[in-house]
This record gives C-alpha cells, structure tokens and sequence, in this order.
C-alpha cells in the first residue's frame, strides 16, 4: 500500500466495520468473528520499531493483558526489510515480502524459485495482458497472497479466513479503480465474478 495518511485510524475504521457487520440482526455478539487487518506498507508507519513485520491488538497498558483477540492489525513494513534480522530472514513473510518489494518481474521469478505457490503467484500474474510497470502496481496491490503461505498459523485458528476478507475487499476494490477487468481479479484473488460485483456495489452505496 502506497502513503496514507492516518493509516492507523484508516484501518481501525475498516476492521471495526467488519467486526460489526460479522454479526447479523438479531444475533447474539458471541457471534461475532475475529477480524484481521493485514497492512502491507510501502512507507515506515512506526520509525521507533526495528522489526518489518508486527502485530497489534488490544491490550491493557499496564499489563498487557489482551482485552480481545477478536480485533488484530498485522503491518508489514517494506522498507525496513534491509534491516531485517537473520531470524526474520528465516520466515515465510520475510520471503513474501520480498517478492512483493520486487523491482523487477525478473527479480520475482529469481525469488520465487523452490517455492510452488510463489511461482504459482508469479505466473498468474505474468498471465495479465498488461505492461510490465501496470502488472507490477497490480501485483502489489495484491494482498492476497499473504493468504497463500506466512507465518500466521496461529491467526487463521483465530478467524483469519474472516478477517482476511476485508484485505482482500479493499485491494480488489483498488485494483478495479485502476481499470483491471473483474474477470482478471477474480483469477487472480481465487474469487468469484459475482461476489467482486457485490464489493463493487456496496462500495459504490456507502
């Protein structure tokens, strides 16, 4: 994701907004699902902080006792990879970040080696009928294949397939903004041309 500003209140509204659409009129809150906002950031959002990739949730100040797990931002700051540590190099979201922070298609297929769904990634989005610096913008826009194979294990048991759909809303909304066919996203993204219409419509209402 390009600059933002107030990137923070940004994606506090969006989660919160998903959060409290996840439970239906009439439905008790305990149904409602954990919601995970997934930030991949082409700026520095926290300067103070070393590492490239963190998570964030509610907690006491004092204590740090976590308030709810139901409410989760995990941030991925690009451009603190160089600074990356050898541990962090071992990671599965170190690798994928990398690839995304590519500076050229060639550079992804070099990165992408040994790996079958990074290459899967790679080829599908080589497939688009676009120049080379489009695809590129498309591809980093596409958040979704973060979904694919990273270190969240832990954050899908807690509803990551609930909260990565609102990841995925908004970069497939970008990507339509930017004038790549429906049916091109939906390729991509692994969805449907009806459910991406929906997005569309419900983004033009609100």
């Amino acid at each position: 994701m390009y600059h933002v500003n107030y990137w923070e209140d940004r994606s506090l509204f969006y989660n919160s907004k998903l959060f409290v659409s996840s439970v239906r009129k009439g439905e008790d809150y305990r149904n409602a699902k954990a919601c995970i906002h997934i930030g991949i950031l082409d700026f520095t959002l926290f300067p103070d902080q070393k590492e490239f990739y963190s998570i964030h949730k509610i907690t006491n100040i004092k204590t740090g006792r976590i308030y709810s797990d139901k409410l989760a931002f995990h941030v991925v700051e690009l451009s603190k990879l160089k600074q990356a540590s050898e541990t962090e190099k071992e990671t599965d979201v170190y690798r994928w970040a990398r690839l995304i922070s590519a500076g050229s298609i060639q550079e992804m297929k070099t990165l992408a080696k040994g790996d079958e769904y990074m290459k899967e990634t790679v080829d599908t989005f080589e497939d688009f009928s676009l120049d080379d610096e489009e695809r590129y913008r498309a591809f980093r826009r596409e958040m979704a294949i973060m979904d694919r194979k990273a270190e969240m294990k832990d954050a899908y048991e807690d509803g990551m397939e609930q909260g990565i759909e609102q990841g995925k809303q908004e970069l497939v909304l970008n990507m339509l903004r930017a004038g790549i066919s429906i049916e091109k996203i939906a390729s991509m993204a692994n969805l449907s041309v009806d459910l991406i219409r929906e997005w569309d419509k419900m983004a033009d209402q609100s």
